[in-house]
């Protein structure tokens, strides 16, 4: 991980976009953001194959549920800090919640952590053929966009942020969607149809938070990015899961 130390004078840092930065400073920061990435996928990818080589971890997972729940509210606490909470500046005197690039870096290794632990269920539940096909699918779609971009000048050309505000309101419906089926049954084409929902959503979701990355975001946040990356991944990977199941089922 040394590869993702930061790159710039502190001074510099968290006061100047990544559009309006060098060439050789914009290049580095991307090979920051997608270095952190990498990283997250292959934990989390390397769990996931433990698990589904250890019977004996599956067995575990599934007697102690309250585990999953937890690794999920670790991961919530962790992300919604890393999101808010104000970047380090060293000065001195700094609140308790203001976090250094260490700091940032070891609750980003948590979250992960925290993520992989509560998506091994997924290797219990599917079988592996169907998970393999999934990621493979994740991965072809998120090298197409992120060479897409970062290939022509689609994020120069319009600005895709206009779109937040329609992303966010589907994702809320989205999660509403998924917290009623907690409680009420609903048919296999409503919940394939939500799922074709869902990975258009997080596909989209990817397009423009890269094109965030490259327009807006400031030096020195490369943890965010990558987390913010990681978070979409992971939503379109389940969503793909749900319907290669349901059509495998069929």
């Amino acid at each position: 991980m040394s590869e993702t130390t930061p790159f710039v004078p502190e001074d510099f840092k968290y006061s100047t976009s990544v559009s309006s930065c060098e060439n050789e400073i914009r290049l580095g920061f991307l090979k920051n953001v997608y270095s952190i990435l990498l990283f997250q996928l292959t934990l989390t990818f390397a769990f996931g194959l433990y698990v589904y080589n250890t019977p004996g971890l599956q067995l575990f997972i599934i007697t102690k549920p309250w585990l999953s729940f937890i690794a999920i509210f670790i991961g919530l606490v962790t992300c919604i800090w890393l999101s808010f909470a104000p970047s380090s500046t060293d000065e001195e005197n700094e609140p308790w919640y203001v976090l250094s690039f260490p700091q940032q870096l070891a609750l980003l290794i948590l979250f992960t952590m925290a993520e992989a632990y509560s998506l091994s269920i997924v290797v219990v539940i599917y079988k592996g053929e169907v998970i393999l096909n999934a990621v493979m699918m994740t991965l072809f779609v998120v090298i197409g966009i992120t060479s897409t971009l970062l290939s022509t000048n689609y994020f120069q050309i319009y600005d895709f942020q206009k779109w937040y505000y329609w992303l966010n309101m589907f994702l809320w419906v989205m999660i509403g969607f998924s917290i009623s089926s907690i409680f009420f049954h609903f048919d296999t084409n409503t919940d394939l149809l939500m799922s074709w929902v869902g990975v258009i959503l997080f596909t989209v979701y990817i397009f423009v938070d890269t094109q965030l990355i490259l327009r807006k975001v400031l030096v020195g946040e490369e943890i965010k990015c990558a987390m913010m990356l990681y978070l979409d991944i992971i939503n379109l990977f389940l969503y793909i899961l749900r319907i290669m199941s349901r059509n495998q089922d069929d």
